[in-house]
């Protein structure tokens, strides 16, 4: 436990002396959502089933910020210990490489969680956007989404060699999870080109959030299966429609 403990404090330093790699996930979604926010504002929209724009768009930059950390910037670092021999250097001390992996893993889970507060806190104090209407069953459906996308990180940082292999790999997988579950449009219809396989991704993401009790999204298209959101929104904004 303290070779962990002194692990984690030392990559911790490592991580907040790269304000690139930690700045685009804990940052760039919030800068994003500022933006979009002073474009569109948040007034509901008939359009969308009466909610504002942010409402429905924020659970997909939730889902973008998981995203960074995980299928990007975990797995990129890895690959860089790698190409650079440190996992090499390492299993010949004491301290086992796996005890850089849990390091690695406690400071992208923490700050995933700490991205995420900012988000929300800035999308409701900022922009009016509700908060989760089940807070418990919001915390079940970031706690699954977070643990499906670092097995994946663990699976691909597993097996890339190189940095650059890394981030080729990242950027695959990266639209594959983007097409499964669609983060940059706050609804998504589920295309008729669609295999069962994409479906079932499809049905079991959004069947986790929506014990959450969030709003479901308009039809994108005529005959479109309607598909809600990462995680469901309260219901509180289409109040004030």
């Amino acid at each position: 436990m303290n070779a962990l403990a002194a692990m984690t404090k030392t990559e911790t330093k490592l991580f907040l002396r790269e304000p690139m790699i930690w700045g685009a996930a804990v940052i760039l979604p919030t800068a994003v959502l500022v933006i979009l926010g002073a474009i569109f504002g948040n007034s509901p929209e008939p359009e969308l089933g009466g909610y504002g724009f942010l409402t429905l768009f924020t659970p997909s930059l939730v889902v973008i910020t998981l995203a960074t950390l995980t299928v990007n910037t975990f797995t990129s670092r890895m690959g860089t210990y790698r190409e650079q021999g440190v996992l090499r250097r390492l299993s010949t001390t004491p301290v086992r490489p796996a005890t850089l992996l849990a390091a690695q893993l406690a400071i992208n889970i923490v700050t995933a969680f700490i991205a995420v507060a900012i988000l929300i806190g800035v999308a409701y104090v900022a922009f009016g956007v509700p908060l989760p209407q089940a807070p418990l069953a919001f915390a079940v459906a970031l706690g699954v989404g977070a643990a499906a996308l670092f097995g994946l990180a663990l699976l691909i940082a597993a097996v890339v060699p190189t940095a650059a292999a890394a981030n080729a790999v990242d950027h695959a997988t990266g639209i594959q999870c983007a097409d499964c579950r669609s983060p940059w449009t706050p609804f998504s219809p589920v295309p008729t080109s669609a295999t069962p396989g994409d479906r079932r991704l499809r049905a079991a993401a959004s069947g986790v959030a929506s014990a959450g009790q969030w709003p479901d999204q308009p039809t994108g298209q005529a005959g479109s299966r309607r598909i809600p959101t990462s995680s469901r929104w309260s219901r509180r904004s289409a109040g004030s429609a």
